[in-house]
């Protein structure tokens, strides 16, 4: 059963979401052979000033924030 949670700040629209969630439930679908009906996707807003990143405390909006940066992730087989 495969959970994905997703933390991020607020503002995005239930549109954007649902289109986020369906791009990532086709992924576990193509690479996991996962069953639909078990994917499960948790979307988590965090509003302003309820988020550190680094020694940063994230005060403004997603565009306007540099200390957020993704975390490259490593396959070893």
């Amino acid at each position: 059963m495969p959970i994905v949670r997703i933390a991020m700040l607020a503002g995005r629209s239930q549109e954007q979401k649902k289109a986020l969630a369906k791009d990532i439930a086709e992924a576990l679908i193509r690479h996991c052979a996962a069953d639909p009906s078990y994917i499960n996707i948790l979307f988590e807003d965090f509003v302003q000033g309820h988020w550190l990143a680094g020694d940063d405390m994230i005060d403004k909006s997603d565009d306007d924030v540099k200390s957020v940066r993704a975390v490259p992730i490593s396959y070893e087989r």
